[in-house]
């Protein structure tokens, strides 16, 4: 199964807000002035997993529109909205032979719901009503042009996911059912690449237009 996205408007919101450092009497200390680059250079190591994160903590809000496809599927879905969440750590350094460009990483975790309960979306017979839920993890990198405090950056980013689809109860000719069993109702393994431009207002502000393409497998192989 194959699916599409539009991603015309991708907000990311770095979480800004320090916590304040404790006296021994209990009351905070706001006498200190915060710099933006201790959250900047934030660096957490999760011994556990053995995983190193470096970056600004990042989170990322986004929605968009969405075409699915199946192959040799006679019926037509029809078109979802999406809404995703995503958090992770973003890394932004100057190219080491050249200060004006940006050197741009994103590793990150997210969760979508696609589904034509989104928005207002004209579903007309015989098209199929669907909802998916999608997680996984993920990676963006790219390389932009500083403008100011800002700058434009194009990347490219690369998932691996799990998906679980659900349709809507209609009648379906018995090949096309055949095909559906594989995907509805239970998770299923897919990868998603996704390329596209983020726009950087400020350090804490960015908005992106994207396209993704996502394949979800009927069964894990390896």
């Amino acid at each position: 199964m194959k699916i599409k996205y539009l991603l015309p408007v991708w907000f990311i919101i770095l979480l800004s807000v320090p916590a304040l450092p404790q006296e021994e009497g209990g009351e905070a200390d706001t006498t200190d002035s915060w710099d933006w680059n201790d959250w900047k250079d934030f660096h957490h190591d999760m011994d556990v997993l053995d995983v190193d994160f470096h970056g600004s903590p990042t989170v990322v809000l986004r929605y968009g529109m969405s075409e699915m496809s199946l192959d040799n599927f006679s019926g037509k879905f029809a078109d979802p909205n999406v809404l995703e969440l995503k958090l992770g750590y973003t890394d932004e350094k100057d190219y080491k032979w050249e200060e004006n460009i940006i050197d741009y990483d994103f590793k990150y975790l997210y969760l979508s719901n696609i589904s034509t309960n989104i928005g207002k979306n004209d579903v007309t017979a015989p098209e199929l009503e669907n909802t998916a839920w999608r997680f996984g993890l993920g990676k963006a990198s790219g390389y932009g042009y500083k403008i100011g405090e800002g700058g434009v950056i194009p990347y490219y980013s690369y998932d691996l996911s799990w998906s679980r689809l659900d349709l809507k109860d209609q009648t379906i000719p018995v090949a096309d059912k055949a095909l559906l069993d594989n995907f509805d109702g239970t998770f299923r393994f897919g990868t998603n690449a996704e390329g596209g431009v983020k726009i950087k207002i400020i350090p804490m502000l960015t908005l992106d237009a994207s396209y993704e393409r996502s394949i979800i497998f009927p069964r894990h192989l390896f």
